[in-house]
């Protein structure tokens, strides 16, 4: 278990920046080679923002990776903060899930699916475990579903 000190409030906080500027998704890749026949899911919960000094405080709190994506002329640079380690995505959806409103079904839903592969990590995703995927990316959709 990853040891996070945050008070209640920087929980609540983080909460709604990941409900307004945050995702939680599994991507899907192709093993590490091209050729590879077995489809890999990497689960991810990642937060964005044009203002670096949120993104930079995020990470003094709770270390992932971060880093700047340009986008179109004139507009800011896109600041993303990522967690992608399975056990520290656990932890943390365990600590904001009280807080989360938008995002709630997304993250019990991957608290399942990560509680899940736990104790299988390296062996193939069930049917079950796949389903948990589709029901996450069928939340994601923006609009009216």
């Amino acid at each position: 278990m990853v040891e996070w000190n945050l008070t209640e409030t920087e929980w609540a906080y983080i909460a709604g920046l990941l409900d307004g500027e945050g995702v939680i998704t599994v991507t899907k890749h192709r093993g590490r080679y091209r050729r590879s026949k077995t489809a890999q899911y990497v689960p991810k919960v990642e937060i964005s923002n044009t203002d670096r000094k949120v993104i930079d405080w995020l990470n003094s709190r709770i270390n992932g990776v971060v880093w700047t994506s340009s986008r179109k002329k004139g507009w800011k640079k896109l600041y993303t903060w990522r967690l992608q380690r399975q056990e520290e995505i656990l932890d943390f959806l365990l600590n904001v899930l009280p807080y989360l409103i938008i995002k709630s079904g997304q993250a019990k839903l991957m608290i399942k699916l990560l509680t899940l592969r736990q104790p299988r990590r390296r062996k193939p995703w069930t049917k079950e475990e796949i389903e948990i995927v589709e029901e996450i990316k069928r939340l994601n959709i923006r609009g009216e579903v």
